[in-house]
């Protein structure tokens, strides 16, 4: 049985040699990054002019320049830094700033490490970041590699949830006065109810159509690379507005 995440990067690497790069762009930028013309994002530059509202009052001079590139930046922009250099604090100031102009955008946040994601959405999550409900957050990848703080939010809590909101909207439209309304209803009910026992007699792996409906109702996604390359949940399917890696 080939070994999904290195078909995912052979895959990549033949995407890259043969022009089939969903941005195209980026073989010119890492093939001769000198040669570049850096692309600046017009409405992100008009924001950036007339001065952002800081949700971090904290951010020193250099972080603020440093968030306010990346944020400019309509292809690419590389934050490079050593640990201990604030790389997560401009990640969350970012994640804020986006929504905060266009809260309907979809942004996947990945990173190698488990610890990276988790660290970067907590962050989020303790400076307020889920407190409009602008944001719905989904958090990929094995339970037991997610740390305690974020479970609530982990693939199969959430369709756990979104399976009990179907039910219950069944159950409440069964009661309802037109007989085909009501039998299509509860149709549905048994539906549902069926999707969530198989879930559970395979170890909570979920139905693919009802995973992908749930990645979709998520404005951001967290996960690691390799668990990105999980065909079952249907993420070769969807599209981001913006990647944060």
């Amino acid at each position: 049985r080939p070994d999904r995440p290195l078909q995912r990067q052979r895959e990549a690497l033949e995407a890259f040699a043969t022009d089939r790069m969903v941005e195209p762009a980026l073989k010119e930028i890492l093939l001769t990054p000198s040669g570049y013309p850096a692309a600046i994002d017009d409405s992100w530059h008009k924001r950036v002019e007339l001065g952002l509202n800081w949700r971090n009052s904290q951010l020193t001079t250099t972080q603020r320049q440093v968030i306010e590139t990346a944020l400019k930046a309509s292809k690419l922009a590389l934050i490079q830094g050593p640990p201990g250099t604030a790389k997560t604090t401009c990640i969350v100031e970012m994640l804020h700033q986006i929504y905060s102009a266009a809260p309907t955008t979809r942004v996947l946040l990945v990173s190698q490490q488990n610890a990276a994601v988790d660290n970067a959405l907590d962050r989020f999550i303790n400076s307020g970041g889920l407190a409009d409900g602008r944001v719905n957050l989904l958090r990929i990848g094995h339970e037991d590699r997610i740390q305690p703080e974020l479970q609530d939010h982990s693939l199969n809590a959430r369709i756990d949830l979104e399976y009990q909101r179907w039910i219950k909207s069944a159950q409440s439209q069964s009661q309802h006065a037109n007989p085909s309304i009501a039998e299509l209803s509860h149709q549905w009910e048994q539906l549902v109810h069926g999707l969530r026992l198989q879930a559970n007699a395979e170890n909570g792996r979920t139905d693919p159509e009802a995973s992908e409906l749930l990645l979709n109702a998520h404005n951001l996604v967290g996960a690691t690379c390799v668990g990105l390359a999980n065909p079952w949940l249907g993420m070769d399917r969807l599209s981001f507005d913006i990647a944060i890696i």
